[in-house]
């Protein structure tokens, strides 16, 4: 691949640091620096690193790989992604590299698998995170199971897998969402949302037992989705809290990379890792995982028209 000048500094400032391919060795300063590529290069650069990524791909799960690839290392911040100045809520950047929680990680990687330059990733990402292609709070995908999920299988981005991987083993889980089980959560209290924008219905999620996943690995494809689904309890409103990418590395031992709120940046984890630390007893048990494949495509996301 051939590097800019651009991204040879960047490079020779990694080594310097003493942080190429030894992350972990650094703890994160309290105002959350950025270490991963992406969020060090300029935005020509970036494009630059795109397009080529694009070209070297030979499948759509190994674009994936590499396009998500230079977030690694970037801090883990809730809630880094907003609005813009422009918001009346939440003002914080539609769009960065240099910082993510679990879901503006996975929503970020996704545009920028399907987009070869930041412009175009940028719109793309709006049309993953909103409904109705406007902008605002009120219109973010804020719940995952309910709305985040259906939504983007709807626009033809991502479909379920689960039933693959599990098999016969797969279970579901029945979420009911009503506006008053929102309003119970002290979260709902912080948030202007109004009541028509609650997605309230019951929403079916599969997913295949924690404790079958190890012995079906190699049975998830590379290029997906994982959700870490818990068990229903009324004082939630979601089932799913955390997600990430599988994908495959060396051999094909299936890794996830995930901004992770324990390590506080963006990492790779053995999916078998992952799962085991999930097998141990929770306050709040964890059931199982969901998979959602990635479907290949470019920046034209089949948006079905919206009713009257």
């Amino acid at each position: 691949m051939g590097l800019t000048a651009g991204i040879l500094r960047i490079l020779g400032a990694l080594v310097v640091l003493g942080i190429l391919g030894i992350l972990g060795a650094f703890p994160l300063e309290a105002e959350a620096k950025s270490y991963n590529l992406f969020g060090l290069l300029s935005e020509a650069d970036v494009d630059a690193e795109l397009a080529a990524r694009w070209t070297e791909s030979t499948s759509f799960p190994e674009r994936i790989e590499k396009a998500s690839r230079g977030l690694i290392g970037a801090p883990y911040v809730l809630s880094p992604l907003g609005e813009g100045k422009a918001g009346r809520v939440d003002t914080d950047p539609r769009f960065r590299l240099d910082a993510f929680d679990c879901t503006t990680f996975v929503e970020t990687a996704l545009a920028l698998t399907r987009c070869r330059d930041l412009q175009n990733a940028k719109s793309f990402l709006d049309k993953i995170r909103y409904l109705d292609d406007r902008q605002t709070f009120a219109d973010r995908r804020h719940f995952m199971t309910s709305q985040w999920i259906p939504g983007l299988i709807a626009d033809g981005l991502l479909e379920d897998v689960t039933q693959e991987v599990g098999e016969h083993e797969t279970q579901d889980v029945a979420l009911v969402l009503t506006p008053q089980r929102w309003r119970r959560r002290r979260v709902a209290r912080s948030i202007s949302l109004p009541s028509e924008r609650i997605p309230a219905g019951t929403f079916r999620l599969p997913f295949v037992p924690i404790s079958s996943v190890l012995n079906r690995l190699s049975r998830v494809p590379p290029g997906t989705i994982v959700n870490i689904v818990r068990a229903d309890s009324p004082g939630t409103f979601d089932v799913i809290t955390h997600q990430g990418l599988v994908l495959s590395h060396r051999e094909g031992i299936r890794v996830v990379r995930h901004a992770s709120p324990v390590s506080k940046r963006v990492i790779d984890e053995s999916l078998e890792h992952m799962v085991r630390r999930y097998l141990r007893p929770r306050r709040w048990p964890i059931v199982g995982m969901n998979f959602l494949r990635i479907r290949p495509g470019d920046c034209n996301l089949a948006r079905p028209p919206q009713g009257p």
